[in-house]
């Protein structure tokens, strides 16, 4: 009995790659190495210029020479295989889906033993859905594309509004900024002119009052002067008294030893008839002159009365 053939191994050397199911004339891809079913191939050739690989994890381009599926080889050990599958595949009881046919493989989608009818019926309701998924994925990806696309547009178109709105909005704030500046340079202007007036009255003010500090100056000085004069005047004054004074001491003397008291009674006129002189005074050389003039006159009646004196003890 010839050895049978392990159930992993014929699922991925008699199915096609592309739609998993039985290979029908496989052909060998000279650029990739695939072994394609004819089916598969067809789909690709249709009215197209260039032509790929239709695995999905291959997707290389097939050479340009091939102008036509016959152009390209037969796979004969594929297709050997398949003919003698039927005759060295070990059973392995009934089909677990379909309870009828028995069982050769494992399917790959329901991890369950089941005849190839049935797992090749899972793998195109596999590859259906897996297919509804990608139409579905890439309608998706066109909605969100569009979305974003959309968004783009409107942020670019919301970015320029913002931009113009901000300029519009610093140009009008320039212009209100020029104009408040032309506005405050007139208002000073007119403030300063005003504030120059004022000035200049101040200033012409503050003129005459100085002119009439320096007046009052002036006749602060020249009555300083007469005061000094006057000083002088009292100090004579009290030399005056401090002389009558002395002269009225002298009289006492001559009175208590003279007898004769006419001398004194003619000095008591002179000295009034002088007091009379100094009320009269109106300068200072004339006070000294009468101080002058009082001195050789007491100093005369004094050397008389000591003449006399002197008579009269002998």
């Amino acid at each position: 009995m010839a050895a049978a053939i392990p159930r992993h191994l014929l699922e991925t050397l008699v199915n096609c790659p592309s739609c998993l199911q039985r290979y029908t004339e496989p052909r060998v891809l000279p650029t990739c190495g695939h072994t394609i079913c004819s089916m598969c191939l067809e789909n690709e050739w249709n009215e197209k210029y260039k032509r790929f690989c239709p695995v999905k994890t291959c997707r290389k381009e097939i050479s340009s020479t091939i102008n036509s599926l016959n152009d390209l080889p037969l796979n004969q050990t594929v297709i050997d295989l398949i003919k003698s599958c039927n005759f060295n595949v070990e059973a392995n009881g009934k089909c677990q889906v379909c309870n009828q046919s028995p069982s050769f493989v494992k399917c790959s989608h329901c991890c369950l033993f089941v005849c190839f009818e049935c797992a090749n019926q899972h793998r195109r309701e596999t590859l259906t859905s897996l297919t509804n998924n990608i139409n579905t994925l890439e309608q998706d990806y066109l909605n969100m594309n569009d979305y974003i696309n959309h968004a783009r547009e409107k942020l670019i178109e919301t970015r320029k509004q913002s931009l113009d709105n901000i300029q519009n909005h610093y140009t009008r704030l320039i212009d209100e900024l020029r104009h408040v500046q032309i506005t405050n340079e007139e208002i000073v202007e007119r403030q300063s002119i005003t504030w120059n007036n004022e000035l200049e009255l101040i200033i012409d003010e503050y003129k005459q009052r100085c002119e009439q500090i320096s007046k009052t100056i002036q006749e602060l000085r020249t009555t300083i002067t007469d005061w000094s004069t006057i000083e002088q005047f009292k100090q004579l004054q009290m030399k005056l008294n401090h002389l009558q004074e002395d002269i009225r001491e002298a009289n006492e003397i001559f009175h208590e030893h003279l007898p004769d008291m006419k001398v004194f009674e003619i000095e008591h006129d002179d000295i009034q008839k002088k007091t009379k002189k100094i009320n009269q005074i109106d300068s200072p050389c004339q006070t000294d002159e009468l101080i002058l003039g009082n001195g050789k006159n007491h100093l005369s009646i004094l050397s008389g009365s000591i003449r006399i004196q002197h008579l009269d003890g002998k």
